[in-house]
Order: structure tokens, then C-alpha cells, then sequence
């Protein structure tokens, strides 16, 4: 079973994906991350990026050391997004995205566009969003927590211009994909988000064994 979670950054994608995988007691695999890590080592060796799922966080090592702390900066996030924009770049980091994919026969997959390029066969996918301003705000509780202070107007400035970049690009534009069940975070709970995503999938009594 392949659960697909797209949405725009601090949307809540990756806590729900997180909890989710938590509560069907399968993987998750994190496409941000992942992209992330391309971006900072500036390879296309897949073989020196390697992804773990301990069954609560996921990590990222570069040739055996973690630099998960690393990715979670403004910087880096800027740089993937940069990337992206490239089709051969964003080709590279799909694959490999794949290629940890493939590792797990269940999984919860999230990123930008986890459910229209990375897993377009998903059996099921969600478009988590929010209000862009709660979703700046979240971005600056974040940061704050890594004892990193940047004020909020730059952090909205910096989401919304991703946004359009992310809309706008030539190749593999951010869209929401026209099967997904939308789950908007602006003031749900991630308990209330939770059921109504397990109420999608247990209905379709597809549930892994």
C-alpha cells in the first residue's frame, strides 16, 4: 500500500505523514528530505545518500555522517526549490526518492508533489494545505525551536515567492492532483486530521497485512 501526501511547505504534510505512518505501523519516507540532502551534497550518487525510518523520525546521512540538522534550514530549503526548477536535477532526486521507495512494500510518502510525480499510482493521496499566514507562522515556531529567529514577514515573503516558483516552473509544476481527498490544517487538529484520513482508507478496506 502506497499512501501519497502532497501539499505546500508548512502545510502540516509531514506530521500527518509521520503520524499516519506511525498508526498503520508502516514506513515513511520523507521527498523534502531527501531533496534536501541532494541539494546540500550536490551529488547524483545515489549510493552516498542513505534515508532511515526508525518508526517515529527520519533521517539522512552523507557518506555515513547524519546532516538531518543541517537540512531544515531557510537556506537549503531555498536551494531545493531552486533546483527543482531544473528537469534534469528534479529527475535525479525523483529516482532516488524512488529507489528508497522501493525498499518498503507499505509506506507513506510526503513532498510537494509526492502524489502527482513521485507517486502517481499512490492508492490513496492527500493534499494537505493551509493559510499561507498560519503556514508562515508554523515556519517561524520551527525555526525558533532550533534557536533560530527570523522574523515573520521575511519567512511569508520567502513561503509565498516558493509558492509561485513552484506554480509557475516550466517542467513538474506544483498542482494539486486531481484524485486527492484535500485535509486542510488551518485549524484542524492532527488527531482530527489523523481520523479523517484513516476514515478514507479504512473504507476502501485496503489495509496492509
Amino acid at each position: 500500500m502506497q499512501i501519497a501526501i502532497s501539499g505546500p511547505a508548512g502545510a502540516g504534510k509531514g506530521t500527518l505523514a509521520r503520524a499516519l505512518a506511525r498508526t498503520l505501523h508502516i514506513a515513511y519516507v520523507d521527498a523534502g528530505l531527501i531533496f534536501r540532502g541532494i541539494a546540500y551534497a550536490k551529488t547524483q550518487d545515489a549510493s552516498r545518500i542513505q534515508y532511515t525510518w526508525d518508526g517515529f523520525e527520519a533521517y539522512l546521512a552523507l557518506d555515513g555522517e547524519n546532516i538531518t540538522p543541517v537540512l531544515k534550514s531557510e537556506e537549503i530549503a531555498s536551494i531545493t526549490s531552486r533546483l527543482a526548477e531544473n528537469i534534469q536535477h528534479l529527475r535525479v532526486m525523483e529516482a532516488m526518492v524512488h529507489a528508497i521507495a522501493a525498499q518498503f512494500p507499505h509506506l507513506v510518502c510526503d513532498g510537494r508533489n509526492a502524489g502527482t510525480t513521485i507517486l502517481p499510482d499512490a492508492q490513496f493521496k492527500f493534499y494537505v494545505t493551509a493559510d499561507t499566514e498560519v503556514r508562515a507562522m508554523r515556519r517561524m515556531h520551527d525555526l525558533a525551536k532550533q534557536n533560530c529567529v527570523v522574523p515573520y514577514t521575511v519567512i511569508l515573503h520567502e513561503i509565498t515567492e516558493r509558492d509561485r516558483r513552484d506554480c509557475m516552473r516550466a517542467s513538474h509544476p506544483f498542482v494539486v492532483p486531481a484524485d486527492a481527498t484535500i485535509i486542510d490544517t488551518s485549524t484542524s487538529s492532527i488527531e482530527g486530521s489523523i481520523k479523517k484520513m484513516m476514515r478514507v482508507i479504512k473504507e476502501s478496506a485496503i489495509l496492509p497485512h
